[in-house]
């Protein structure tokens, strides 16, 4: 497919804000906890340990695990190099945005729908995680272009069955959601090939069930240890329009300006003539993202909590395709009005409403330890402990970075210390500063009436910290005073 130079100029502008904004302070972007239980999960001498017990207890399958685990022998743990081969990923998904909307609908509908996904804080966050969410992303975008050349190529090649039997194993051994989807993309294939075609097709499709049985075994322990009811609620009947609202930041002036060039494309432009291809791929993209949204929400209500922003992911692209093919074609002086007010919006909303450059840079782990150490050396005379709801590993590996050594107290996530415990606790710290992270408020009050002087506080992204001190250190310090004041002053 040969681009113009205008869809050239497109291309370019829209991977380097996508590279820009996944790219920006990369080095300072920390590690969530799905992305440290992964990494405290990748240290066995063999591949067979690696899957038995680095795999198998977990819920997700095997391709990202692996691949993390050859690619941290290789590079190492460091946030960065961990991370980039993800951001990678996600510009590779905004490019084959663009370059599916182009090839099988339209310029117009190619540059808003890769636009959404380069600008979206939900792409954005994705593709700088290191977990199995942008991976299946890109491996479903694929997996439906070959699907796509399948079914309405004029010719077909080796190639195209090659790499949809592919994509389609890989779909399936990169996350459980994702397998599901890569299943409604081969029953779609089913129903839609040609009887020219059908043969090959399921020649291709019984090529990928064969490659996946070597991971059945791993698949079929995974679902019998559980899934996530614990500690995900069942979904509200809203979800979905909570997650629509997400992609645009939740803010009114996006989807006012959306909804109104919406409508005028529809009263004012000329309608063109959509043909059958086109309408079964239109088809297609609806039936593919509403019926994996359905399946899980269901699943969700009615046997395991699954159903989250980041499962919709692998068929989110394909909705914000079929949504933008809606628009008639705007004429140049509209179309170019339209994207500065979309562009400009997005990041607007990125950076104000979502406070995106503020809050993506904090996480709750490293965020205990860079705190803990800041107080460690504002008071190098006073002992300081941190009591903090968090895997040992977790808090050693920011202990590591930060070249520090304070005292923890975990509390790992599938224990709650009883005010009997915290007693316990508390009757054996000797330290004179303690930090909490992530407890209950019953514990916190608990705590403070040992240590009734709060120095710091920061609720973050999945996270809070509280800085709590003796009274004994009260009179001695000028910058509890301050700190106080400007405390009180806040609340």
């Amino acid at each position: 497919m040969k681009l113009s130079s205008r869809q050239w100029l497109q291309f370019s502008i829209l991977l380097i804000l996508a590279a820009v904004l996944r790219f920006f302070r990369l080095t300072d972007l920390p590690y969530s906890h799905d992305e440290l239980s992964a990494l405290s999960r990748l240290d066995f001498s063999s591949f067979s340990d690696l899957l038995n017990f680095g795999v198998r207890p977990d819920g997700h399958p095997a391709l990202v695990h692996v691949f993390l685990f050859y690619w941290t022998k290789i590079f190492g743990t460091s946030e960065e190099m961990v991370k980039l081969p993800f951001i990678v990923s996600g510009l590779a998904v905004v490019a084959c945005v663009y370059l599916v909307g182009l090839r099988w609908l339209d310029e117009q509908t190619a540059f808003f729908s890769a636009s959404t996904v380069a600008l979206s804080q939900y792409f954005i966050i994705y593709s700088q995680y290191a977990r199995p969410y942008i991976t299946g992303c890109l491996l479903a975008l694929l997996l439906v272009h070959f699907l796509l050349r399948i079914l309405f190529s004029p010719k077909n090649s080796f190639w195209d069955y090659f790499f949809f039997t592919l994509f389609l194993v890989l779909s399936s051994l990169n996350h459980h959601i994702s397998m599901l989807f890569a299943s409604l993309v081969f029953l779609s294939g089913v129903v839609l090939v040609s009887k020219e075609r059908r043969k090959k097709y399921l020649l291709a499709s019984s090529a990928a069930a064969l490659a996946y049985l070597p991971h059945l075994s791993i698949t079929l322990s995974q679902f019998s240890i559980g899934g996530v009811g614990g500690w995900l609620s069942p979904p509200e009947p809203d979800f979905i329009l909570k997650f629509l609202f997400f992609l645009i930041h939740y803010s009114l002036p996006l989807l006012a300006t959306i909804g109104v060039v919406f409508l005028f494309s529809l009263y004012r432009c000329k309608k063109s003539t959509v043909s059958t291809e086109r309408k079964k791929i239109l088809y297609l993209f609806f039936i593919l993202f509403f019926c994996s949204f359905l399946i899980t929400f269901f699943y969700s209500l009615f046997r395991n909590p699954v159903l989250q922003f980041s499962t919709l992911i692998f068929s989110a692209p394909f909705f914000i395709l079929a949504f933008f093919s809606l628009f008639r074609k705007l004429k140049s002086n509209f179309y170019t009005l339209f994207t500065v007010l979309f562009v400009g919006l997005f990041l607007q909303s990125l950076s104000a409403d979502r406070k995106f450059f503020e809050l993506n840079f904090r996480q709750g782990f490293e965020q205990f330890v860079k705190v803990a150490d800041t107080y460690k050396r504002k008071y190098p005379n006073k002992k300081i402990s941190m009591i903090v709801r968090s895997e040992k590993w977790f808090i050693d590996f920011y202990q590591k970075k930060w070249n520090t050594s304070i005292p923890v107290i975990f509390q790992p996530n599938d224990v709650f210390f009883s005010p009997d415990s915290i007693s316990r606790i508390l009757d054996t710290l000797s330290s004179q500063i303690v930090l909490v992270g992530n407890l209950e408020p019953q514990q916190i009050a608990q705590l403070m009436n040992r240590y009734p002087e709060e120095l710091f506080s920061e609720n973050g992204y999945s996270y809070d910290i509280k800085v709590l001190m003796e009274y004994s250190i009260k009179k001695s310090s000028p910058f509890l005073k301050a700190t106080k004041k400007q405390f009180q002053r806040n609340f």
